[in-house]
């Protein structure tokens, strides 16, 4: 999305928030942006990110839980 570092934690918790209720996320996050060297400040964005789920009481589940539960429906 080319988001800059600093708005990027605060565009998906703002998602979030807004479709909270009878969703499954999921994040797809490259490990290219954990490189301060490049990408200074992704990472901690992505704190920020879990840092929310967290304190929300988000569930977190593997893609293999996702596809045995919603591939049953």
């Amino acid at each position: 999305m080319k988001v800059p570092a600093a708005e990027a934690g605060k565009l998906a918790i703002s998602f979030f928030e807004k479709n909270k209720n009878n969703c499954v996320f999921s994040i797809l996050w490259h490990n290219n942006f954990f490189s301060e060297y490049k990408y200074n400040g992704y990472f901690k964005e992505y704190i920020k990110i879990l840092e929310y789920f967290h304190e929300n009481k988000f569930d977190c589940i593997t893609q293999q839980q996702i596809a045995d539960k919603y591939l049953k429906i």
